[in-house]
């Protein structure tokens, strides 16, 4: 029955809460009960339908969270099994596994998902930095190695710069 819960945290959505005349009609102990069995219902997913279980739950007496559970009881709703189980927590921890799964593959991947490339012929920019670069390299591997004054062969480095360097002065 129990459904442990690795996610750590989940939304609290504090201006629902203030709004929300239900909430509101409830006494400070009240919400503070419906706060406690909030957390355990995320924590595991659900929780008992007996006060004194949920004593047990909250550390408190039997006998205040008896008389409390009259109204917090009708926040929470009723699964198969007799548990209860908050729905609004049911969507949120969907969601919260799904990201929580969706990062954890990403993380495989190496983390955030990068943007898939577009091919060059579908984007003007890439096109023009693809022919630059096949230009380049054209260059680069036609040219002749350049010669020092003093007819000596440039260094293959320095003369990649030196021709690459004189093709732009040319375009």
């Amino acid at each position: 029955m129990s459904e442990q819960n690795d996610l750590e945290w989940y939304p609290w959505y504090w201006q629902r809460w203030q709004r929300s005349r239900r909430v509101l009609r409830l006494s400070l102990a009240e919400r503070g009960l419906y706060r406690e069995l909030l957390d355990e219902c995320w924590r595991t997913g659900w929780i008992p339908d007996d006060a004194g279980k949920l004593a047990e739950l909250v550390f408190a007496p039997q006998r205040d969270v008896a008389r409390l559970w009259r109204k917090v009881r009708p926040f929470f709703d009723v699964r198969p099994d007799r548990s209860l189980f908050h729905a609004d927590l049911a969507g949120y921890r969907k969601a919260q596994k799904e990201r929580h799964e969706r990062a954890v593959r990403n993380g495989k991947k190496g983390g955030r998902p990068k943007a898939t490339p577009k091919p060059a012929e579908t984007c003007p920019k890439a096109r023009d930095n693809l022919k630059e670069s096949i230009r380049v390299e054209e260059t680069l591997t036609t040219a002749r190695p350049p010669r020092l004054s003093s007819g000596a062969a440039v260094p293959e480095r320095i003369g990649l710069v030196v021709d690459h360097l004189m093709a732009e002065r040319t375009a």
